[in-house]
């Protein structure tokens, strides 16, 4: 018979309530993803500050890695911060409609994960490529992933 799990400390998301999920194994603590002995890589977070931004920081911060909250709203990333990524966290302020001054925010960090809306995918690839990192982002419209798929050999040479 499945148990029912609830996360240690989830996002809160506006206040909504956390779901409970079903699983086939008893509930326990689960310890903090590691790959290697290495030191993991500084993950950059556009948009860390919004409902899918937050879940990314906590999962983020919970594997050990060292987590750059990019974002307009410089005092609900600091929250966001404190909550979730703990000394693992910095803030910094970010306008992801200047490509160029975004790719000055990724300094240092090995990927950016573009929790922003779509409409700022492909000003947010153009700066992961200038600053030399890996892209990732949530999705998008149709066509705006599309013109993203274009630009899929920059990202291999780089």
């Amino acid at each position: 018979m499945p148990v029912l799990l609830r996360p240690a400390r989830p996002p809160v998301l506006d206040g909504a309530r956390p779901r409970e999920i079903a699983c086939p194994a008893p509930p326990m603590a689960l310890p903090p993803i590691r790959s290697s002995r290495e030191q993991p890589p500084l993950v950059a977070v556009l948009g860390g500050a919004g409902a899918m931004g937050r879940a990314v920081v906590f999962d983020l911060a919970r594997a050990g890695h060292p987590v750059r909250i990019l974002e307009s709203d410089r005092a609900a990333a600091r929250r966001v911060a404190r909550r979730y990524g703990g000394r693992a966290c910095e803030v910094e302020s970010a306008d992801a409609m200047d490509p160029a001054a975004l790719a000055l925010k990724l300094q240092g960090a090995a990927a950016l994960v573009n929790c922003a809306p779509y409409r700022l995918n492909l000003g947010a690839m153009d700066a992961a490529l200038r600053a030399g990192c890996h892209y990732v982002d949530l999705g998008g419209l149709f066509h705006t992933t599309r013109k993203q798929l274009r630009r899929h050999a920059d990202f291999r040479r780089a």
